[in-house]
């Protein structure tokens, strides 16, 4: 395992969504016969990795949608998104479609029963909803509460106490489509080649890394790809949803036999009850 950890203060507004997407991610993973071992099994590094993409989630959220005046996109690039490879970007699009899926039945709740979200304009699919991707910017802390809130009452309040600064936020999921825009595009699709040219980009966490796990399992999936779904594109969305840009090298064969195109992939509400043995949370 590399050297690292996320700093203890960080830990316990994320602690049950991460528990969460591991689990979900490991009983997936398990069924379809790509964990063997048990339904929990994700090595230490890999959870380091889940651990820190949470992280990296929470960061943005500090920086760019608690705001009020968030950066344009092209500033938001420029100053978060290109300092990561695609598939850093990937594990962060893993973190954004997790935290999507466990704020939406709130969300949906709330405003098909309320006055005031009656009269707003919404685009019911996830990715076309604006105010949706606006509260999943508003942070873990906040994320937390309306999931867990035990009443209707709860989920209301800080839904609507956080209306204004959710109509603020930029969709994260355009900040993510555009980043795929900061790599090279290859007109022939991802190559061997078009891969080495990736590599040698500047990436925050090469250094700390050294595992190529999630550069090989991301080249193997995107292998063929244009650029434009290099980070978010849809036809890798339950590839995501199984951390597929998690994972060490010693899984790349196991995942070259999984499509990413199961029809049905839902989360086990209780899966998180079962918590990995070898994160302290």
């Amino acid at each position: 395992m590399f050297s690292g950890h996320p700093s203890t203060e960080w830990r316990t507004p994320s602690a049950r969504n991460i528990a969460k997407y591991v689990a979900g991610a490991a009983e997936f993973l398990n069924n379809v016969g790509i964990f063997h071992t048990s339904a929990h099994s994700f090595s230490p590094s890999e959870n380091y990795r889940i651990e820190r993409s949470f992280y990296i989630f929470q960061v943005y959220c500090s920086l760019f949608g608690q705001s009020k005046t968030p950066l344009p996109f092209d500033d938001q690039l420029d100053k978060f998104f290109k300092r990561f490879a695609p598939w850093e970007n990937e594990q962060f699009a893993c973190v954004h479609d997790f935290l999507l899926d466990e704020l939406e039945p709130a969300f949906d709740e709330v405003a098909t029963h309320d006055v005031k979200f009656g009269d707003l304009s919404i685009h019911w699919a996830e990715n076309d909803n604006s105010w949706l991707q606006g509260y999943v910017s508003c942070g873990l802390k906040f994320l937390e509460q309306v999931t867990t809130a035990s009443t209707y009452e709860e989920r209301h309040r800080l839904l609507d106490n956080n209306l204004s600064l959710s109509s603020r936020s930029l969709p994260l999921i355009e900040c993510l489509l555009e980043s795929n825009g900061l790599y090279p595009e290859e007109p022939d699709g991802l190559d061997d080649q078009a891969m080495v040219k990736l590599r040698e980009l500047p990436s925050q966490y090469n250094s700390l890394d050294p595992n190529p796990g999630p550069a090989e399992i991301w080249f193997q999936a995107h292998r063929g790809d244009d650029s434009s779904q290099y980070v978010a594109a849809v036809p890798h969305r339950t590839s995501r949803k199984v951390g597929y840009v998690m994972m060490d090298a010693s899984r790349k064969q196991d995942m070259a036999r999984f499509d990413g195109t199961e029809e049905s992939l839902a989360w086990d509400t209780s899966a998180h009850e079962r918590l990995p043995s070898d994160i302290q949370y």
